[in-house]
């Protein structure tokens, strides 16, 4: 007869089995062909270039608190939503308020922020209904001056890249105020993202750099990609402490090792003067959490032991 010891043993084993195997991409958003390209992070090979949905001029990514991927369509302006396999769900958001879509991210309100911009005017952070997609405009004009990458850090606060303002702003979404500039000085900050421990990685577009700050603003490192061209969207793998910055000018990803700041690899997008834009690193688990019946199989024989214990005593 099984012990009771190996049988608690196999239960546990059998309720604790997730999260083992995870599966990675990374989808980088490509202006010149218009869609949206999916990579492997490890070997820089093409798995698919997507374009479902009627995706005209891929131009900011993120991933929602749903698991799924939100993804402008620049020039039909339109969030349209896919799976992490990269699969069309939905058209999310359009209208005559969703104007030139870029970049974008959930707040701690669950509403969605996007950066609107025509180039030239237009200068706008929209605010996104996750229930339905309507839009509302949270902040217009100055002190906005072509809002490009936009990103909430661990504060809360909703950093807005000005590429033309030569400056990173903030601004706080649930008392709706506008907090100030947090850096000032660079060339065309283009894209910021952070790590949890408020590590903050800015990509200046004209000096073809990448600068670590610190959540006070201060310049610690620099990463430099040892090409020609021009950096634009960011893209954090903390678990593996990995950063994969785009070049816009040559079409490249390059791969940089966080933790000695060398760049690892560089991987070629597959096509000639894409021109990748935004970028967003996914990873998820591929395990199968066991089924109901087996987790309430195993939960029967445990109260039949106890009470057999029970009994005995």
């Amino acid at each position: 007869m099984i012990s009771k010891k190996l049988f608690f043993s196999i239960g546990i084993i059998l309720l604790c089995a997730v999260n083992v195997n995870a599966i990675s991409y990374l989808y980088i958003c490509g202006i010149n062909d218009g869609k949206l390209i999916k990579m492997d992070p490890e070997s820089g090979v093409i798995i698919d270039t997507i374009n479902d949905g009627g995706l005209n001029n891929a131009q900011g990514i993120c991933l929602g608190p749903d698991n799924y991927l939100y993804v402008s369509s620049y020039n039909s302006n339109q969030i349209l939503r896919y799976d992490r396999e990269g699969n069309f769900i939905d058209v999310f958001s359009q209208g005559t308020s969703m104007m030139y879509p870029m970049g974008m991210d959930f707040g701690p309100d669950g509403y969605l922020y996007v950066a609107s911009n025509n180039g030239t005017t237009h200068f706008q952070i929209l605010k996104v209904n996750p229930s339905n997609g309507n839009v509302s405009v949270f902040a217009n004009g100055n002190p906005l001056y072509k809002p490009h990458g936009i990103e909430f850090g661990p504060d809360g606060l909703l950093y807005v890249c000005n590429q033309t303002g030569h400056n990173i702003i903030a601004y706080d979404v649930l008392s709706n105020t506008y907090e100030g500039v947090f850096i000032d000085g660079y060339s065309a900050p283009i894209d910021i993202t952070f790590s949890s421990n408020f590590d903050v990685y800015v990509a200046d577009y004209l000096a073809n750099r990448v600068y670590i700050l610190d959540q006070n603003g201060n310049q610690i490192d620099t990463l430099i990609t040892g090409q020609s061209g021009y950096v634009y969207g960011l893209a954090l793998d903390e678990a593996s402490n990995i950063l994969y910055v785009n070049n816009y000018g040559t079409s490249n990803v390059h791969k940089f090792d966080l933790s000695t700041k060398l760049l690892l690899d560089t991987f070629y997008t597959g096509a000639n003067n894409n021109y990748p834009t935004f970028i967003e690193f996914v990873s998820f688990s591929t395990d199968v959490i066991p089924e109901p019946t087996t987790i309430i199989l195993f939960l029967s024989g445990v109260i039949a032991l106890l009470r057999k214990k029970n009994t005995v005593l």
